[in-house]
């Protein structure tokens, strides 16, 4: 399996040798009671602040959506191993590849709109339309989400990973019943074979 976190996460500044997603991510918590989101009752509150709020909102939903996947993976991992039958093993693979393939879409976005959130902000910031109040929101709800995301992303990852090991176990002493001296190559490529459990991952 190719890992996915390289291509989802940003590389590092040039010019601060700092990662711009991640910089300063201990401030505080989207999911907690008293969320950081000012009140959007304010009349001074420029429209573009609205829109703001509205993509943080998206943002959760994407984080919320791509910890579903994880879930997901999970079940199905956790029901592959008692699958007794190739036609029940076939069943799940065949019912993890739409769900990883929609995860894999949430990341994309999520990647994205946290990106150009933070480019919207550094541009206004440069223009003066945004006073220092509302800078100091953005930056902090951008921090935290971007936390969020990048945790929910690792969590993402090793669940893949964890399935693929997992699987590749039991296809191993599968095959080492009918041939004993199977090699790892030839284990590898039943998994990556069409219809494999591997190949879910490509």
């Amino acid at each position: 399996m190719n890992n996915r976190l390289n291509e989802i996460l940003p590389v590092e500044d040039a010019n601060t040798g700092r990662n711009p997603l991640t910089a300063g991510l201990n401030q505080g918590d989207i999911e907690s009671n008293h969320p950081t989101t000012p009140h959007r009752g304010s009349m001074s509150s420029p429209s573009f602040m609205h829109d703001f709020f509205s993509q943080v909102e998206t943002v959760k939903k994407y984080v919320k959506n791509i910890k579903h996947g994880c879930k997901e993976i999970q079940r199905i991992s956790q029901d592959m191993m008692l699958a007794t039958t190739a036609e029940a093993e076939s069943k799940l693979s065949q019912e993890l590849t739409p769900k990883i393939a929609a995860a894999n879409d949430f990341v994309k976005k999520c990647k994205e709109l946290l990106s150009t959130m933070r480019d919207e902000t550094k541009e206004k910031s440069e223009a003066q339309l945004l006073n220092a109040n509302e800078k100091r929101i953005r930056e902090n709800l951008l921090n935290t989400l971007t936390r969020k995301f990048v945790d929910v992303t690792k969590e993402y990852q090793k669940r893949q990973e964890m399935y693929k090991e997992d699987v590749r176990k039991k296809v191993s002493r599968q095959i080492k019943i009918v041939k004993e001296d199977a090699t790892e190559e030839e284990i590898d490529a039943i998994m990556q074979s069409e219809g494999g459990t591997g190949a879910v991952f490509k």
